[in-house]
């Protein structure tokens, strides 16, 4: 079935791992279930993928390059919403121990075959989510579009498209539909905003653009295309491709009468045939399902920071918090700097939102989505929030805690040694 098995140990760069059971079989990859026994990750299951070339279909050395595409893909993404990367290896082929006939293993061909371990996600797939539970509400569904939007957006930024966005590619708690992990980035590609990028013409049925499945076309509106088939997806349970159809249906109210004019047409947009048509950000799309959900009575806080007598306001959707020296300051989403410890009163534009200057000494990072706000870690000195009488430890670069009113950020040197500085989270 594989090159390696249950019970074996993989000593890779970043750790040592067990392998303790097979999650899954496919025509592309097995995957296994592994416990970290040495490394950053100790003591934390992981999923461990290796090619599957014992099943006819694709070829062995596409196979291959597919979980090579995805470990680098992975190796460039760090988000709450993205599955994380954590090793590889190389399997070397023992011919000798190898039980399988010479003329069927790819092993013997290819001698180093690539094995990708990655973050493992207790949770359910979309698709399952929503057939066991039904179709979401309106404004729930919205709220994770716009989640998954974000998402999209933040690798857009790297230069990424997943082309690979269906409800079988999304990891859902079963208590919390919005608390999600995008997995498998296989055939995710890197773009070019000038000149055209073309890829192998892959994509799950009823979610694929069609200049995708057409010419292998590698743009982000491949991904807008695909989060609005998902949307029609989750607000009616139903793929967008009715049975012996190859053109998608994108009148979603044949099958919600209940969606508002204006959500249909905010779908119908988002799936547009007619690249030109569609929305061509996923910025675009977002602002237009925020003033669709605002309109339908969503509360949105304005959140500012306080520090001593001074209260600054945080005026966009994300912000950043960093030091240099004795000065700590906000970094507006606008990227104008605001000092809060000194009276050092100038203010311009960041040369970036995260500026090398900081030294990713402290730094965190304030985000907003769907009317919520979160710290995330980025620097490498551990921060923490108090929160009445509990401490919340923001241990790894990554972690990410949703904000409430009162909250006290601390930016800290080290648990020992205490906050470097208080900051009091407000909302108005």
């Amino acid at each position: 079935m594989a090159c390696i098995s249950v019970g074996e140990v993989i000593k890779c760069s970043n750790g040592t791992y067990y392998i303790t059971d097979v999650l899954g079989v496919g025509g592309m990859g097995v995957v296994f279930r592994g416990r970290c026994l040495s490394g950053e990750h100790a003591d934390k299951d992981v999923v461990i993928k290796v090619p599957n070339f014992f099943i006819e279909g694709n070829p062995p050395h596409y196979l291959v390059e597919k979980l090579r595409d995805e470990t680098e893909i992975l190796k460039k993404l760090d988000h709450p919403n993205i599955v994380r990367y954590y090793d590889e290896y190389t399997i070397e082929c023992d011919k000798q121990k190898c039980n399988v006939p010479k003329d069927a293993c790819p092993g013997r061909v290819f001698q180093k075959i690539p094995l990708l371990v990655i973050e493992y996600v207790n949770g359910i797939e979309l698709r399952e989510y929503i057939e066991k539970k039904g179709t979401l509400d309106t404004k729930t569904a919205i709220k994770f579009l716009i989640k998954l939007l974000d998402m999209l957006a933040y690798m857009h930024s790297k230069g990424i498209v997943w082309r690979d966005l269906n409800p079988r590619n999304i990891l859902v708690n079963p208590s919390n539909v919005l608390e999600f992990k995008a997995i498998d980035f296989g055939t995710a590609r890197q773009y070019r905003e000038k000149g055209v990028v073309k890829a192998t013409k892959v994509g799950y049925q009823g979610y694929t653009s069609p200049e995708q499945l057409l010419d292998g076309a590698v743009i982000p509106q491949c991904d807008v295309y695909s989060a609005g088939c998902t949307l029609f997806f989750l607000l009616t349970s139903r793929d967008p491709l009715p049975g012996g159809s190859l053109i998608p249906q994108n009148n979603i109210k044949l099958y919600n009468p209940s969606i508002s004019d204006e959500l249909a047409r905010i779908i119908k947009k988002a799936m547009h045939p007619d690249v030109m048509e569609r929305y061509q950000t996923t910025t675009e799309f977002k602002d237009d399902l925020q003033k669709l959900l605002i309109s339908m009575g969503a509360r949105y806080i304005k959140p500012y920071l306080e520090f001593g007598n001074r209260k600054i306001a945080i005026k966009g959707k994300y912000a950043v918090i960093g030091r240099i020296g004795l000065d700590v300051y906000l970094i507006q989403d606008d990227g104008n700097k605001v000092y809060i410890t000194s009276e050092n009163t100038a203010q311009g534009p960041f040369v970036s939102r995260y500026d090398p200057q900081l030294g990713k000494m402290g730094q965190v990072e304030l985000m907003e989505q769907d009317g919520q706000w979160y710290i995330v870690r980025r620097g490498t000195n551990t921060s923490a929030i108090r929160r009445s009488n509990q401490r919340i430890v923001l241990h790894q670069v990554g972690a990410q805690v949703e904000l409430k009113n009162g909250d006290v950020i601390e930016l800290v040197y080290s648990l020992r040694r205490g906050p470097y500085i208080p900051l009091t989270f407000r909302t108005q």
